[in-house]
């Protein structure tokens, strides 16, 4: 605040920029006697567009369609593994033959007997 205390009583509160009379008077005529006569107005040539430049964006939409088909294509596909791959689990574990011995040995070791095996198969409930 200071310095522009100083500044307001060294130059004052009123306008310094002024524009000289009659300046806009005559501002036209000055301007126009500085402009050529002659100017040439650069009139662009026209440019001859090749048939790649035409073809490019539909070549892009057939791009962007085949990726598009490859894509729900790999979806599908893959959707069509992983059904595959879950649907026959039970056949699939059906077909696969397990030793005997593994059986048994999980049966011992988990304590079911042959009669709790039976029960479950039927239905049967097995009250000791």
């Amino acid at each position: 605040m200071k310095q522009e205390d100083i500044l307001r009583e060294k130059f004052g509160r009123e306008n310094h920029f002024r524009v000289p009379e009659s300046y806009f008077d005559d501002f036209a005529k000055r301007m126009m006697k500085q402009i050529p006569e002659d100017v040439k107005v650069a009139v662009p040539e026209s440019k001859r567009i090749s048939l790649f430049t035409k073809v490019k964006p539909y070549l892009y939409l057939a791009a962007m369609f085949c990726g598009l088909l490859l894509g729900v294509n790999v979806v599908r596909y893959h959707y069509l593994q992983v059904s595959d791959n879950t649907e026959n689990v039970p056949a699939r574990i059906a077909q696969d033959s397990y030793s005997d011995q593994y059986i048994d040995d999980f049966c011992d070791f988990s304590g079911i007997g042959s009669e709790e095996i039976y029960a479950y198969i039927t239905d049967v409930d097995v009250n000791y």
